[in-house]
């Protein structure tokens, strides 16, 4: 999770792989402000082109979105059902190739310092933490750690490891 003094989406991704089939593939960089910032969603729109056009797109293995991700998510997030290996391969290169791209974005930020606007710190805040809110509403990877671990594990995992809230301060 970025810290809210920076403008850096936060990158999110997950893989849902059931009896050996790929289910669920979804990738974002959600925004953390009043949108992606302009260079970002450029660099982000331009991987997606070069990476799925040069496999021929996807074979209508798009998913429908989530309900709870509906309110977090980018529109440059994808969400697909990948229906062969090629697919399945240009996922994990998009995926490499986003984490790569945010990485130096990151280290461009961490450059030019902290942004002293307190407002839009803020904003950002509360954009992570209403993410944070958003992914705890996920029932389905709550109902698969639980399964396999227990309902008291999968909450405090999914409250204290995977979005934990108490991170998000403005302290910089």
């Amino acid at each position: 999770m970025p810290r809210p003094c920076y403008a850096l989406p936060i990158l999110g991704a997950d893989v849902v792989i059931r009896r050996g089939k790929w289910t669920l593939c979804i990738a974002d960089t959600s925004p953390t402000g009043e949108g992606l910032p302009p260079s970002y969603a450029a660099k982000v729109e331009g991987l997606q082109q070069s990476i799925f056009s040069s496999q021929g797109g996807w074979s209508n293995a798009e998913r429908r979105m989530p309900s709870w991700g509906a309110k977090i998510f980018s529109p440059l997030c994808i969400s697909i059902q990948p229906t062969s290996e090629e697919e399945v391969l240009a996922f994990v290169d998009y995926i490499v190739q986003l984490h790569n791209s945010h990485i130096n974005y990151a280290q461009r930020l961490a450059e030019e310092g902290p942004d002293p606007s307190m407002e839009r710190n803020e904003v950002r805040q509360k954009a992570m933490l209403q993410y944070n809110k958003s992914q705890q509403e996920n029932d389905k990877t709550k109902s698969v750690l639980a399964r396999h671990f227990g309902d008291r594990f999968a909450e405090e995992y999914i409250t204290q490891v995977l979005f934990n809230e108490r991170g998000i301060t403005l302290g910089g």
